[in-house]
C-alpha cells in the first residue's frame, strides 16, 4: 500500500510540473500571429511574357518559405503593389493571382485548414489592366475572390464598393473598403479605389470609402471601446516617421482628414501600411520603432515611446556600426570662401558658411563622404564637382591633412579637427583619375548648372601622401559654435485680427479655425516654417504670395503696438522667434521683402490659391505697418492624450536607394516584412530581414532588428478580456526576484495551492 502511494505521489509531481511546463510554454505563445509583407511589384518582364513563363519575384517566394520554417502565422496581410509598371493580358494577370494564392497559403504550417490571407489593394494594382491607358475590360486590383475562399463571404454589410471610371467601357466596380473577423480579431481595410484606378500617382482615397471606414469602426467599437482593432491600408499619412518625402503620402485633402480624425478615436487601433519603400529612408535598419508613428487624439504625431510603449534592445550588429561623421563648415584658405550646395546653385563657393557632414564610408579603403544640402560631393564626367544624391564611386574622397608642403591621407575621422587643413581629392567619373577639389565656380552667375573646377593630382591612386604647392587646393574645417537658437519648437501659428491659424484646406494655404500645428525651425542661421499634415514648408511665390511648398527662409519682426508717438506697428528683426510673441513674418523675392497676410488669393481655386503679402521697406531692421491682419503670434500646443499608432509593413523591394539603386525585376538585396505578435497583455512588433544584412557603404542593416512592443489590455472583437490587469512595462511580477504574485498583480506572502506568477512565469503550486 505504501509502494502504491509513493507512485501515486510522484505521478502527482509529474503532472503538476508538466502542467506547470506547459503554462509556462503557454505564456510565451502568441494569440495570434500576423505576417505582414507589402510591396512585391510583380512587373515588366516577370509578367508579361508567354503565359507559361509568368513568375512572382523571388523575394516574395523566399520570405513566404522562411515564414513558414521560423514563424507559426494565424494570419497572412498582404499590403498591396502586387503588380505594377506594364500592360499584361487577363489571362497572364489571373495567372500571378493564381501563383499568389499558392504562395501566400504556403507561410501556413502544415496542417493549417484555415489559411485566411488579406489582400489590400495599392496604388499601382490597377496598372497591368491599364498602363498603356486603354481600357480592359477587367479589374486588375480585384483579389476578393481567392480571399473569400480563403476567408469566407464579404456580406454587404462588411464591404463597400464603388464605381471608377473605365473610358469607353463604362463604369468599373471597385471593392472600396471591407471588414473580416478572424481569429476573433476585427480587420478594417481600406483599399486603393477610384482615384488610384484612373492615376496610380493620385494618392487619395475615396470620401465615399473613407466614411465608410468610419461608420465601421464606429459600430465595431460601440460595444467595447477598448478592444483592439486592426486597420490596413497601403498609403500612409505624410507626416508619418521615416518617410521617404510628403508627397509619398495621402494628399491632404478632405478624406485624409476624415480619416486621420476617425482614427484619433481609437487609441487601442493599429494601422499597418505599405508603399513608402524608395530610398535610404525606407528600410528599418536597427529597430522597428524607426517606421512606427505614434498621434494623439487630434491626430497630432506625439513620442512613440513612453511607459507603455517601448523598444526592446538593440542587439549588436554582425559588423560595425555606421561610421560617426563630424559635421563642419569647409572654408577655402586662398579664397577665405565657404563650399555650399543649394538647388539653385548647385555646388559651389560662397562668402556664407554652410555645415558638412564627413562621413567615413564603411567596407571602403580610406574614402569618405562629404555631405552638404543634402546632397554629396561628386567628380562627374567632365572632371568637375557637383552634387549627387547617393554615394558612388566618385562621391568617395581621400582626405588628406596638409603639413607645411606635405598632405597625409586621413584613416579615421577623429583626424578631422578643428581648424585642420586639409585636400579632397575625388576619382572623376569621366577618367577614372584623381582630382582636388578647386575653390572656382564654373558659372560668374551660380545657377543649377554650376560646377567647380578641379586639379588633377593623379592619374592613378595617389596614395598615402601627396605634395601640396601653395594653398589653392587647401581647405580648412572649421568646426561652429553651437547657438541657442530656443529651435526646433512645434507650434501654431495664430493671426492676431481673426484668431485663425495658418493651415491648409483641399486647395492651398489658408487660414483655418483649427489649431495646426508647425515644425518652426534653424539650419544653417536660416529660419524655416514647415507645414503640418503634407510636410511641405511655408513658401514664398510669384507676385510676393505664399503657398505651400519649398522652404523658404522667413524673417521674424517683434512686433509692438502703436502709441502716441508712433501712429503704426513697429516690428524690429530678431534672429530667432520664440512662442508667445507677435511677429510680423517676411519673406524676400526677386529682391523685395513682404510681410505675410491673412487675405486669401484666388480662393478655392486648387494649388492657385495663396494668401497675399504685403511689400514693405526695411530700415535698420525694422518694419512698420498699421493693420493687424499682419501680426501672427507663436503658441505652443500641448499634446493630446495618446491615441492610435501606425507602423510599416516593410517591402518585398526597396528600390532607388544608396544600396543598389534601382530595383527592377531583379530581387532586391534589402527584404524586410513585419511580423504581429499578439499576447494576453501585448502586441509586439518586429520588423525581420527575409534578405541580406550587414554595412553597405554607409548603411548598417542589424541582422536582427529591435521590436517595438505595446503593453495594454488586449480584448479582442467579442470583448474578451484576454490581459491580466496590474501588468505593466515595469512589470513588477516579471522582475527575477523570486516574489510570487497572484494573476492580478498582487504579492502574496503565504502562497496556498494554485496558479501563481514567479519571474515572470505562471507555475503551478
Amino acid at each position: 500500500m505504501k509502494k502504491v502511494f509513493t507512485l501515486l505521489l510522484l505521478l502527482c509531481v509529474c503532472a503538476i510540473a508538466s502542467y506547470a511546463q506547459t503554462t509556462e510554454n503557454n505564456e510565451d505563445k502568441p494569440v495570434m500571429t500576423i505576417g505582414c509583407l507589402s510591396d512585391l511589384h510583380n512587373e515588366l518582364g516577370l509578367i508579361s511574357g508567354e503565359l507559361s513563363t509568368v513568375k512572382l519575384r523571388g523575394t516574395f517566394g523566399n520570405t513566404i518559405k522562411r515564414m513558414h520554417e521560423e514563424e507559426d502565422v494565424d494570419l497572412i496581410c498582404l499590403g498591396g503593389d502586387y503588380t505594377s509598371d506594364v500592360t499584361v493580358s487577363k489571362e497572364n494577370w489571373e495567372r500571378v493571382k493564381q501563383l499568389m494564392r499558392e504562395t501566400s497559403r504556403s507561410a501556413f504550417r502544415d496542417g493549417r485548414t484555415q489559411r485566411p490571407v488579406i489582400y489590400v489593394t495599392g496604388n499601382h494594382d490597377y496598372e497591368v489592366a491599364n498602363f498603356d491607358k486603354i481600357p480592359k475590360g477587367f479589374n486588375a486590383g480585384y483579389y476578393q475572390d481567392i480571399m473569400e475562399e480563403d476567408i469566407g463571404p464579404l456580406t454587404a454589410h462588411n464591404a463597400y464598393y464603388e464605381e471608377a471610371d473605365n473610358g469607353s467601357l463604362g463604369k468599373q466596380k471597385l471593392l472600396g473598403a471591407y471588414h473580416y473577423q478572424i481569429k476573433d480579431f476585427d480587420f478594417v481595410m481600406l483599399n486603393c479605389g477610384l482615384y488610384f484606378f484612373k492615376n496610380a500617382w493620385d494618392y487619395t482615397y475615396s470620401l465615399g470609402s473613407v466614411q465608410w471606414v468610419a461608420d465601421k469602426l464606429a459600430e465595431l467599437y460601440a460595444s467595447d471601446p477598448n478592444k483592439t482593432v486592426f486597420f490596413l491600408l497601403h498609403v500612409p499619412f505624410s507626416d508619418s516617421n521615416s518617410i521617404s518625402a510628403a508627397n509619398k503620402g495621402m494628399k491632404n485633402g478632405e478624406s485624409t482628414r476624415l480619416l486621420k480624425a476617425t482614427l484619433a478615436k481609437y487609441p487601442n487601433l493599429v494601422m499597418i501600411y505599405g508603399h513608402d519603400h524608395g530610398t535610404d529612408s525606407a528600410f528599418i535598419r536597427k529597430r522597428t520603432s524607426q517606421r512606427v508613428t505614434r498621434y494623439d487624439v487630434g491626430g497630432m504625431v506625439i513620442s512613440s515611446f513612453d511607459d507603455t510603449h517601448v523598444d526592446d534592445p538593440v542587439l549588436p550588429p554582425d559588423t560595425p556600426e555606421e561610421p560617426t561623421s563630424v559635421t563642419m563648415s569647409i572654408k577655402s584658405v586662398a579664397t577665405g570662401k565657404y563650399l555650399t550646395y543649394g538647388s539653385s546653385t548647385n555646388l559651389a563657393v560662397q562668402d556664407e558658411a554652410m555645415d558638412a557632414t564627413i562621413d567615413k564610408v564603411a567596407n571602403s579603403d580610406n574614402h569618405f563622404s562629404v555631405k552638404l544640402g543634402g546632397n554629396y560631393v561628386y567628380c562627374g564626367s567632365t572632371a568637375t564637382f557637383s552634387g549627387n544624391a547617393k554615394v558612388t564611386d566618385y562621391s568617395k574622397a581621400f582626405i588628406y591633412k596638409v603639413d607645411d608642403n606635405k598632405a597625409t591621407r586621413v584613416t579615421a575621422t577623429n583626424e578631422l579637427a578643428d581648424g585642420a587643413k586639409v585636400v579632397l581629392v575625388y576619382k572623376a567619373s569621366k577618367d577614372k583619375k584623381y582630382y582636388a577639389l578647386l575653390p572656382e565656380n564654373t558659372k560668374t552667375s551660380l545657377s543649377s548648372d554650376n560646377r567647380m573646377k578641379a586639379q588633377l593630382v593623379a592619374t592613378s591612386d595617389p596614395g598615402d601622401e601627396i605634395s601640396v604647392e601653395g594653398d589653392n587646393i587647401v581647405w580648412q574645417l572649421n568646426q561652429r559654435e553651437v547657438e541657442e537658437t530656443g529651435l526646433p519648437i512645434d507650434a501654431c501659428i495664430q493671426n492676431t485680427a481673426t484668431g485663425k491659424y495658418i493651415g491648409e484646406d483641399s486647395s492651398n494655404l489658408n487660414t483655418v479655425d483649427e489649431a495646426l500645428t508647425c515644425n518652426i525651425y534653424e539650419e544653417n542661421g536660416k529660419v524655416y516654417v514647415k507645414m503640418p499634415n503634407n510636410n511641405r514648408h511655408l513658401h514664398i511665390g510669384s507676385g510676393g504670395r505664399f503657398s505651400r511648398g519649398d522652404a523658404t527662409a522667413l524673417k521674424f519682426f517683434e512686433v509692438v503696438a502703436p502709441t502716441v508717438e508712433h501712429g503704426s506697428y513697429v516690428g524690429t528683426l530678431v534672429k530667432y522667434p520664440k512662442v508667445g510673441v507677435p511677429y510680423a513674418i517676411a519673406a524676400e523675392k526677386s529682391g523685395k521683402t513682404y510681410l505675410l497676410t491673412n487675405k486669401v488669393y484666388k480662393a478655392g481655386e486648387g494649388d492657385n490659391q495663396r494668401l497675399e503679402g504685403q511689400e514693405v521697406t526695411v530700415n535698420d531692421n525694422t518694419v512698420s505697418f498699421t493693420d493687424d491682419n499682419l501680426i501672427w503670434t507663436l503658441k505652443e500646443r500641448e499634446p493630446g492624450d495618446p491615441s492610435f499608432f501606425s507602423s510599416f509593413m516593410g517591402s518585398m523591394r526597396y528600390y532607388n536607394n544608396s544600396i543598389e539603386g534601382d530595383v527592377s525585376v531583379s530581387n532586391s538585396k534589402i527584404v524586410q516584412a513585419l511580423m504581429v505578435y499578439i499576447y494576453p497583455d501585448r502586441i509586439t512588433l518586429k520588423m525581420k530581414n527575409y534578405g541580406e544584412s550587414g554595412t553597405f557603404g554607409n548603411i548598417t542593416i542589424n541582422k536582427d532588428l529591435a521590436a517595438y512592443t505595446v503593453y495594454r489590455e488586449v480584448r479582442n472583437a467579442n470583448g474578451t478580456l484576454t490581459a491580466i490587469k496590474g501588468v505593466t512595462t515595469e512589470n513588477k511580477m516579471g522582475k527575477a526576484d523570486g516574489r510570487v504574485y497572484d494573476l492580478t498583480g498582487r504579492q502574496v506572502t503565504r502562497p496556498t495551492r494554485g496558479v501563481y506568477v514567479m519571474n515572470g512565469r505562471k507555475v503551478v503550486l
